[in-house]
């Protein structure tokens, strides 16, 4: 598979436990004798293959997943709260149609790695529906989990000295899955089976669709404390079929909007210098950022489980036989034996 040229994206140096103080917004520093930024150097793949097919929208990175990022480091007004109201010895993340890059949830992997009171990992778990998107997205995660491992063991050396390895911080675990959204009616718990705090997502669908919705939704009936960001170029009326169908499947699922105003110079700013050459599909005054949330007495209930799960009714199915067939054998065993 050919993949392009390495692209650096420049994620900036963050206070110590920025995202998960009391502070009123994360300031990334110029310049700190205790922090620094981090380059992550990611692979994209070509738009066209040799053989002149397209490949898949997530082959690139787009300019609203810069956004996100943007908005994460910076922790942008509610986006702050979330965090610091989830932030917990450890968190879990996932991300939808994170393409061949990945970079909100590898930003995200950037932000939990500076969270210090971590008594276990945390962890983000990257999705796509493009097997040939997931398989580059495999070889970022090595790249990016190595550039943390050299970036914090570098930290620590500076700071305790070269020997010094107690003041380590546990890196997140960082996977990824495949996760089709039309697949949202069969069970997704061995996928979800840990819970999830935040859910993270930009440009990710501009149809009619429901797919997207639906995955949505199942989400939070599984994890019904969850809270969903995801980042539009809002064309062709999306937003307001996006919300009609969360609202058709769930009137409980709660909506908020952020305004155009709200994205402002500063998070624009921060995206363009953590991706300087991304791929636009709109107007940046258009952009809209999406907060998703279940009302607060449907949190309060205890998560549906789901009830279809196909290939653990085969694998009972395939135990079930199996002993059969034992007692089959034991059977005839001491029949002979008898004999």
């Amino acid at each position: 598979m050919r993949v392009d040229e390495g692209t650096t994206y420049c994620l900036p140096a963050l206070k110590c436990d920025c995202c998960f103080s009391d502070d009123d917004k994360n300031v990334p520093s110029s310049s700190t004798s205790a922090q620094r930024e981090i380059t992550l150097d990611l692979q994209g793949l070509p738009m066209i293959h040799d053989d002149g097919v397209q490949t898949g929208v997530g082959a690139r990175g787009w300019y609203n997943s810069a956004v996100l990022s943007a908005m994460m480091i910076l922790g942008h007004e509610e986006m702050h709260r979330d965090l610091k109201l989830q932030s917990k010895p450890n968190m879990s993340v996932l991300e939808l149609g994170a393409g061949a890059l990945g970079l909100v949830g590898m930003t995200m992997a950037w932000i939990l790695s500076q969270n210090h009171q971590q008594v276990s990992a945390s962890k983000v778990l990257l999705t796509d529906n493009d097997p040939e998107c997931l398989q580059q997205l495999d070889r970022n995660v090595e790249s990016v989990f190595a550039s943390l491992q050299d970036y914090h063991r570098s930290m620590n050396s500076m700071e305790h000295g070269e020997e010094s390895k107690s003041c380590m911080p546990l890196l997140p675990e960082i996977t990824t899955s495949l996760l089709d959204w039309d697949d949202h009616n069969v069970d997704q718990a061995a996928l979800m089976g840990h819970e999830i705090d935040l859910v993270v997502g930009a440009e990710l669908a501009y149809t009619t669709n429901n797919s997207l919705a639906l995955q949505v939704a199942k989400i939070l009936e599984l994890h019904p404390k969850a809270v969903v960001w995801i980042v539009q170029f809002p064309r062709n009326g999306w937003f307001q079929v996006f919300q009609m169908q969360l609202k058709q499947k769930n009137p409980n699922i709660c909506i908020h909007k952020i305004a155009p105003d709200s994205v402002h110079d500063e998070v624009h700013t921060l995206a363009q210098r953590i991706m300087p050459t991304p791929i636009m599909c709109g107007n940046l005054n258009d952009i809209k950022a999406l907060r998703i949330t279940l009302q607060e007495e449907e949190v309060k209930k205890e998560p549906k489980t789901a009830s279809f799960d196909l290939a653990e009714q085969i694998r009972q199915a395939q135990r079930t036989s199996e002993h059969l067939h034992q007692e089959q054998v034991d059977a005839l065993d001491s029949h002979w034996d008898a004999h």
